[in-house]
């Protein structure tokens, strides 16, 4: 047998072996799955491979196929984000299986990667992690050459792992009402910014996100999750329209989101240096209150800032303002400062 139809083999096996797990014993654990179908493991051997090509960047890819393919998607109610990284990648699962709205639709990495990200072994009998449930997805296997070459780059070793998925899925806003505190992003435009912001959040505490359509673009760049380490995946997500003068009358804009929320007892904090704002101050004793972050530039529109219960800003000695993702971890922590943080649950340590 060729070295590739060995590791196909034993990589199936491995996977057939765990088809033997139903979806009912792994609801027994807390665990559901995202997607019915089991995996395949398929060997990829030519960059020019239909199957990859919703990898391949612009430069290198073939069009007319990348276009077929992801219109099906299209039509199908999916807008696929091109995903990476071993550490995001491994959270992301883990996600999945503690209930995260994420669609997996494949994976392209190594051997060595598809062994120790997607097929790990058990720690301990009823502690399920992530490999040993069904990977939802096909995988796809090549050589790290070959994935340099399908992606037009050579990756770092611990790139070599990528997933097309349905990154980020709306949640309902009464989910994220059940879960406070909530962060909110008007336009916040840097991927980069956006997953250190969502990593600060999940490290306090604050799983709940509502995002204008500007900052859920942000969420669909893997810049975003790698920044985030993957903890973005963990989130529930609410997606509003961009802020209008109209926004009143739209039931789906951010001002009228932030009218429902405090409707459902949150009161809300717009971040901001202005005439009006106050200086940063814990919220209280409870954990129902939300926090705005504005475009990097611009800050809060005037229509979301007026929506607030209260602006609020963060005393300086110097400059003219700080860094919306350094803001945004001074107000949450300043904010939640007279309620505990959780105790961590163990959820993304060290992988």
């Amino acid at each position: 047998m060729t070295s590739a139809g060995h590791i196909a083999a034993t990589l199936a096996q491995e996977l057939s072996a765990r088809a033997d797990i139903s979806s009912q014993s792994l609801q027994s654990y807390g665990i559901r799955i995202a997607i019915e179908s089991p995996a395949t493991v398929i060997i990829i051997s030519e960059p020019t491979d239909p199957r990859v090509q919703l990898f391949r960047p612009k430069s290198v890819r073939n069009h007319q196929e990348y276009h077929r393919q992801w219109s099906s998607l299209k039509s199908q109610g999916m807008e696929p984000a091109l995903h990476g990284g071993r550490r995001a990648m491994a959270r992301m699962l883990e996600a999945i299986t503690r209930g995260a709205k994420i669609r997996p639709i494949s994976f392209l990495t190594t051997q060595e990667l598809a062994q120790s990200v997607l097929l790990k072994k058990p720690v301990a009998d009823k502690e399920l992690e992530v490999d040993q449930k069904l990977v939802p997805a096909p995988i796809y296997i090549a050589d790290k050459d070959l994935l340099n070459t399908i992606r037009g780059q050579k990756l770092n070793v611990g790139d070599a792992i990528l997933a097309m998925v349905q990154f980020p899925m709306v949640s309902k806003l009464e989910e994220l009402l059940a879960h406070p505190p909530i962060l909110i992003l008007e336009n916040v435009r840097n991927a980069e910014n956006v997953g250190s912001i969502l990593r600060t959040a999940f490290c306090l505490g604050i799983t709940s996100i509502v995002a204008s359509a500007t900052a859920w673009a942000a969420f669909k760049d893997s810049r975003a999750a790698r920044c985030s380490m993957g903890t973005m995946y963990y989130n529930r997500y609410y997606k509003t329209t961009d802020s209008t003068c109209d926004s009143f009358q739209d039931e789906s804009s951010l001002v009228s989101t932030i009218r429902k929320l405090q409707q459902g007892g949150i009161r809300v904090y717009g971040i901001e240096i202005g005439e009006d704002a106050k200086a940063i101050a814990p919220h209280g004793a409870n954990r129902n209150w939300a926090a705005v972050m504005g475009n990097e530039d611009v800050g809060l529109s005037s229509h979301v800032g007026s929506a607030c219960d209260q602006m609020i800003y963060i005393p300086q000695a110097h400059g003219d303002s700080l860094n919306v993702g350094h803001a945004a971890a001074i107000a949450m922590f300043e904010l939640g400062r007279e309620t505990p943080t959780p105790d961590h649950d163990g959820l993304a340590a060290c992988t």
